[in-house]
């Protein structure tokens, strides 16, 4: 029995040609790109203007002082990644952060970002805003200079009574 081609008009070498632009699309679109999250556990749910506050309780959404503390955290963050002060850069990483990446790592990671800095522009968050947040876990856009091209948006969670960088990649 001859089986009829899905697409009749096409050259077994366009359709093949079809299947494989499909299944790189679709890999895309599902996220399996292969550069992944590293390993990131999924987030939780949280309440923002595009959850349902059903995936998130009331009492788990992010107050206004939550917000505040969040930012001062990211501030406090940005400011000792490039001044550079490891030690207190160092003290707002995650504990699961901490697992990925020694102390060492982050220290050249953030001595690079200072070698890189010729101009020695003191580098303060210009742009802060949140994506969603709940009480314990929170995802921020924020960038520092002129160019928002390079603003960042990451992850961070609340632990051991303040906000931690948890935005986890290894460090090459």
């Amino acid at each position: 029995m001859t089986s009829t081609p899905l697409i009749p008009h096409l050259s077994v070498r366009s359709r093949g040609l079809v299947t494989a632009i499909a299944t790189v699309a679709l890999l895309v679109v599902t996220g399996c790109s292969g550069t992944g999250d590293q390993g990131r556990p999924p987030a939780a749910p949280v309440a923002s203007p595009s959850t349902p506050a059903s995936d998130a309780t009331r009492d788990d959404r992010a107050t206004d002082d939550d917000i505040a503390a969040l930012e001062k955290a990211v501030r406090a963050y940005t400011t000792a990644y490039f001044a550079p002060d490891v030690d207190a850069g160092w003290a707002m990483w995650s504990t699961r952060c901490r697992k990925t990446e020694s102390k060492g790592g982050f220290a050249g990671l953030v001595e690079r970002a200072e070698a890189a800095n010729v101009d020695h522009v003191r580098y303060t968050v210009e742009r802060f805003s949140v994506e969603r947040a709940s009480k314990v876990l929170a995802v921020v856009t924020y960038g520092v200079g002129d160019d928002p091209r390079f603003d960042l948006t990451q992850q961070w969670v609340r632990e051991h009574g303040g906000w931690r960088y948890d935005n986890c990649e290894p460090l090459d």
